[in-house]
C-alpha cells in the first residue's frame, strides 16, 4: 500500500517564510526570506504601495493597473507579479519538506493575515496554484499560533486567549475563545500596513536626515546604500532590544562616509511611539468587539519579531499584567507550527500513522480550529447601502440565505452587487460581483422575490448563488479582476470605528427613505389595479406625486422626518384603500 501523500504548513511571512511538517511524530521547521506579501493582490493606483516603494531595494513598476516586479534573470531583466514571487518562495518551501520528508508534496495549508480580504486570498491562492500546490485551507497566522499553543500546553477547556502577531509587515490582534476543545475566533483587529518593517523604516529615515544634514548624502537615491541602510537598521533595532544603545556605523554604507551615528532605545521608542499607540488602540477596540476585557484574558500570546521588542512588551503588560504575557511559544515558529497542526488534523486526520503516536491522535481529536471573518459580506441595496447577509467577526464556514424583493413596480430583472465591507455603506465597500436575475414576473413592487445565498468555506473564501422560483444559479467570482486598492480590511475597519455612529445612522436613514419609496410604489400599483373609484383614484396618485416630490427636495431629511412620514403615508392608505 503506498505511503499517504502529506500535507505541510506554510507560514508565507512578509520576512521570513516557514514550513511545518510532521516527521517521526513532530512537527519539523524550515525557514526562507523574502518580502512579498505586502502587494499580494493590490491594484497599482492603491497609495500603500506608494508608501512603501521608497523603502524597497527591489523596482516596482506598474503592469495592466497592477504592481510587478522587475528582476533580473540570466542577465535580462524581467517584469513579474507578486503572485509569482511569493510562487517562487512556495516552490522552495515544498521541495524542502520534500527533501527532508522524502515524499512529494502536493498540498498545504497556507497562514495568511487575519486582515487579508477576498483578493489577497485570492492572491495566495493563485500563488500556490503556480507553485503547484493545491491550497487545503487558508488559516489566519494568529489563529495558527492559538492553535499551536493550545496543542503544546494541552490548554483546550475553557479559556479566553489574546494573540498579538507583530511580524515582519503586519499586525494582526485577535481574541479566540476556547471551549471544550473549539479553539473559536471571536474578533480580529490589525493593521496589513504595520510591523517590523516599519520600525525598519522609521530607523532608516532617522539616520538618513542626520547624514543627509551632516554629510549631504541621500541613501535613498543609492540603491545599494538604501540596501545597506535597512539591514543596518534591522540589526540595530534587534540590538535594542537587548541592550540601552546601539550605533550605526557609517563605513558600512560606503567607503565615502566614515563616523558613528548613536541611538538610544529611548529615542527609539520616541521615534516610534505612533506605531506603539496605533498597537495599544487596535488591541483595546479588538477586546471591545470580542465583549471581553483584559480581566477576561488568561494568556497573552507574543508571536512575530517585533513582539520582542521591549515597549511593547511594556505597553502590553500594563494592560493585562505581565504575567500574562506569554513567550513560552517560538515567536518566529508559531504559525508555521499551527498550521502544520492543521494540516495534520483537517487534511491527514484518517492517516495518522503509528509513528505519530496516540498522544498526538488523542490531541488533535479533541481540538477545533473555528476561523472568522474581518469584513462583513452583503448585497447592494437602494440608496447604497450594503444589506449583510454575514456580518463581519462571522465563524467560517458558514452559510446564510437573505431575501430581496423587487423596488419598483413591473420590474423584469434584479441587478445583484455583491460587497465585503465594515460600513453599511456602498461607498465604503469593496465591490465583489455583479450579477443579473431576469426573468422576473412584472408585478407589484416589492411582491417578487430572490433569495441570496452566501456560504463562505473554511478558508474564509466566497460562493454565491440565486435562486428565483424554481430556477437556482451559481455566480462565480473572478477574483482576477479584484482589485483590493485602497480599501484593504484593517482601513476599512479602522475608518468605520472611527465614525461608526455616523454611518449607522445614515444608513438607517437610508432604510426609511427606502421603505417609503417602496410604499409609495406600491400604492400606486393598487391604485392602478383596483376597482377604486376615480376621484379616489385621484386623491392617491396626487399624494404619491406630492410625497415623491418632498423627497426629491428634501434628499438629506432626517430619518426622525423620514420616519414621521412613513407613519402618515401608512395612515393615509390603511384608510384609502380599505
Amino acid at each position: 500500500m503506498p505511503e499517504p501523500v502529506p500535507a505541510i504548513g506554510i507560514d508565507l511571512g512578509t520576512t521570513y517564510s516557514c514550513v511545518g511538517a510532521f516527521r517521526n511524530g513532530k512537527v519539523q521547521i524550515f525557514f526562507n526570506d523574502e518580502d512579498m506579501k505586502r502587494l499580494i493582490g493590490k491594484c497599482q493606483v492603491d497609495d500603500t504601495v506608494e508608501n512603501n516603494k521608497k523603502y524597497w531595494t527591489f523596482e516596482v513598476k506598474e503592469e495592466d493597473d497592477r504592481p510587478v516586479v522587475e528582476i533580473e534573470q540570466n542577465g535580462k531583466k524581467r517584469l513579474v507579479k507578486p503572485e509569482e514571487v511569493s510562487a517562487l518562495v512556495l516552490e522552495k518551501m515544498k521541495k524542502a519538506a520534500e527533501k527532508v520528508l522524502q515524499q512529494k508534496v502536493t498540498k498545504a495549508v497556507i497562514t495568511v493575515p487575519a486582515y487579508f480580504n477576498q483578493a489577497q486570498k485570492q492572491g495566495t491562492i493563485r500563488a500556490a496554484q503556480i507553485a503547484g500546490l493545491e491550497v487545503v485551507n487558508l488559516v489566519t497566522e494568529p489563529a495558527a499560533a492559538a492553535f499551536a499553543y493550545g496543542f503544546d500546553n494541552n490548554d483546550y477547556t475553557n479559556t479566553n486567549i489574546l494573540v498579538e502577531d507583530i511580524g515582519g509587515g503586519t499586525f494582526d490582534v485577535v481574541v479566540v475563545k476556547v471551549k471544550n476543545g473549539r479553539f473559536v475566533v471571536s474578533a480580529i483587529g490589525g493593521d496589513t500596513q504595520l510591523g517590523g518593517r516599519d520600525f525598519d523604516h522609521l530607523l532608516m529615515d532617522h539616520f538618513n536626515k542626520k547624514i543627509k544634514d551632516k554629510h549631504g548624502v541621500d541613501c535613498y537615491a543609492n540603491k545599494r546604500i538604501k540596501q545597506k541602510l535597512l539591514k543596518e537598521c534591522i540589526d540595530i533595532k534587534h540590538a535594542l532590544t537587548a541592550a540601552q544603545e546601539s550605533s550605526l556605523v557609517l563605513s558600512e554604507l560606503s567607503n565615502e562616509l566614515d563616523g558613528e551615528m548613536k541611538i538610544t532605545r529611548a529615542e527609539f521608542n520616541k521615534l516610534c511611539e505612533p506605531l506603539f499607540q496605533k498597537i495599544k488602540a487596535i488591541t483595546e477596540s479588538t477586546l471591545t468587539d470580542a465583549k471581553v476585557t483584559p480581566a477576561d484574558i488568561k494568556s497573552v500570546l507574543l508571536i512575530g519579531g517585533s513582539s520582542r521588542i521591549p515597549r511593547i512588551e511594556e505597553i502590553l503588560g500594563q494592560m493585562f499584567d505581565v504575567n500574562k504575557l506569554n513567550k513560552v511559544i517560538h515567536a518566529d515558529e508559531a504559525v508555521a507550527y499551527g498550521a502544520a497542526l492543521c494540516a495534520k488534523k483537517y487534511f491527514e486526520a484518517d492517516s495518522i500513522e503509528v509513528k505519530d503516536s496516540i498522544e498526538v491522535k488523542e490531541k488533535l481529536s479533541k481540538m477545533d480550529l473555528i476561523e472568522a471573518i474581518p469584513l462583513g459580506l452583503g448585497v447592494g441595496v437602494t440608496l447604497d447601502r450594503v444589506a449583510f447577509i454575514i456580518p463581519r467577526n462571522s465563524n467560517v464556514p458558514k452559510e446564510e440565505t437573505k431575501e430581496f424583493v423587487t423596488s419598483v413596480n413591473d420590474q423584469r430583472a434584479i441587478a445583484f452587487k455583491i460587497f465585503e465591507s465594515a460600513s453599511p455603506l456602498v461607498a465604503d465597500a469593496n465591490h465583489l460581483l455583479t450579477f443579473d436575475v431576469d426573468g422576473i414576473k412584472p408585478d407589484m413592487a416589492g411582491s417578487q422575490k430572490v433569495d441570496v445565498t452566501f456560504k463562505l468555506n473554511r478558508d474564509g473564501t466566497l460562493s454565491v448563488s440565486s435562486k428565483y422560483g424554481n430556477r437556482v444559479e451559481n455566480h462565480k467570482l473572478d477574483y482576477s479582476k479584484l482589485r483590493a486598492r485602497k480599501n484593504e480590511a484593517d482601513k476599512m475597519v479602522g475608518e468605520y470605528n472611527k465614525n461608526k455612529d455616523k454611518k449607522e445612522g445614515e444608513a438607517k436613514r437610508m432604510e426609511v427613505m427606502g421603505k417609503l419609496k417602496l410604499k409609495i410604489n406600491q400604492t400606486i400599483y393598487k391604485a392602478n389595479s383596483g376597482e377604486i373609484a376615480l376621484a379616489k383614484k385621484q386623491n392617491i396618485k396626487s399624494k404619491c406625486d406630492e410625497l415623491s416630490k418632498w423627497l426629491d427636495n428634501n434628499a438629506k431629511a432626517s430619518e426622525a422626518e423620514l420616519t414621521k412620514k412613513l407613519e402618515i403615508f401608512n395612515s393615509f392608505c390603511n384608510i384609502t384603500l380599505n
